[in-house]
C-alpha cells in the first residue's frame, strides 16, 4: 500500500512541477522576449527557417509589379529596345514559366510545381541569343532563382543568367528574355525602352 501511495505521490509531484514550468515559460514567452530568447536557443525552441507564407505572399504581390513593367514594356512606341522586369521577392522556390499565350508563377518547394498565379501574355516564350534571334523556351526550361541571379535553367550543365540592367528584349510585339546569351559589346547597343 506504501508503494502505491508513494507512487501516486511521485506521479502527481511529476505533474505539479511540469505545470509549474510550462506557465513560467508562457509568461516569459508573452512578457520578454530578451528572457524568453536565449531559452528558446537553450532548449530548442522555435523554428528559424523560412516563412514560406510570407515568401510566397511576397511573391504574388510583386508577380503583379513584374506583369506592370512586362505590359509597361510592351506598350513602348520603340521598336526595338531593352527593358528592366522586376524579380523582386522570388525566392529559390520560386520559378517563372512561360508558353506562348500566358506566364506562370510557379512554388517549386518539393520538387512539385503548384502555380501560384498567371497571366496572359503573348510572346515570351523566347531568349534572345547573341545576333539577336529568338530562340524559343523548352516547356521545360524555367526561369529559377538563387541568392546570385536570377537565370533561365536550360540544363544540367547550362544556364543562362540574367545579368544585364535589361532582361526584356522588345522586337516589334514581341518580347524575348535577354540573357548572358548577348555578349557585352552587343548589349551595348541595346536602348531603353
Amino acid at each position: 500500500m506504501n508503494k502505491k501511495g508513494l507512487g501516486f505521490k511521485t506521479i502527481g509531484a511529476i505533474i505539479l512541477i511540469l505545470f509549474v514550468l510550462a506557465t513560467i515559460l508562457a509568461v516569459l514567452n508573452s512578457t520578454s522576449s530578451k528572457l524568453w530568447e536565449p531559452l528558446k536557443e537553450i532548449f530548442g525552441f522555435g523554428y528559424d527557417g523560412p516563412d514560406f507564407a510570407t515568401l510566397n505572399e511576397e511573391a504574388i504581390s510583386n508577380f503583379d509589379v513584374m506583369m506592370e513593367d512586362i505590359n509597361t514594356c510592351l506598350s513602348s512606341e520603340k521598336a526595338e529596345c531593352g527593358c528592366s522586369i522586376s524579380f523582386n521577392g522570388l525566392a529559390e522556390h520560386h520559378a517563372i514559366k512561360t508558353d506562348n499565350s500566358k506566364i506562370f508563377m510557379l512554388n517549386i518547394k518539393g520538387g512539385n510545381e503548384i502555380t501560384m498565379d498567371s497571366a496572359e501574355i503573348n510572346n515570351l516564350n523566347c531568349y534572345i541569343d547573341n545576333d539577336f534571334k529568338s530562340n524559343e523556351l523548352k516547356s521545360n526550361e524555367r526561369i529559377k532563382f538563387n541568392e546570385k541571379t536570377p537565370y533561365i535553367d536550360i540544363s544540367l550543365w547550362f544556364d543562362l543568367d540574367f545579368k544585364y540592367k535589361y532582361n526584356v528584349y522588345k522586337k516589334g510585339d514581341q518580347l524575348c528574355w535577354l540573357t548572358n546569351k548577348v555578349n557585352n559589346n552587343n548589349f551595348d547597343l541595346i536602348n531603353k525602352c
